[in-house]
């Protein structure tokens, strides 16, 4: 199994919000956080911007 960790990370004065995701092999995606949108699903679209970016192929459909 392969943990993938999330987080949170405010606004500054130069960049807005977003999400960034990684795991203990060294990827990692930032992505700009979604307020129109329920917090579970801005997560869940960074952790499949991590899988995108780096063409894993890990199936999201059990994901927790």
């Amino acid at each position: 199994m392969i943990a993938i960790q999330t987080k949170y990370i405010g606004a500054t004065n130069i960049k807005g919000s977003r999400i960034k995701a990684w795991t203990d092999n060294g990827h990692s995606v930032s992505i700009p956080y979604t307020h129109e949108y329920s917090h579970e699903w801005c997560y869940f679209q960074a952790v499949k911007a991590l899988v995108q970016k780096y063409d894993l192929e890990w199936d999201l459909s059990d994901m927790r």
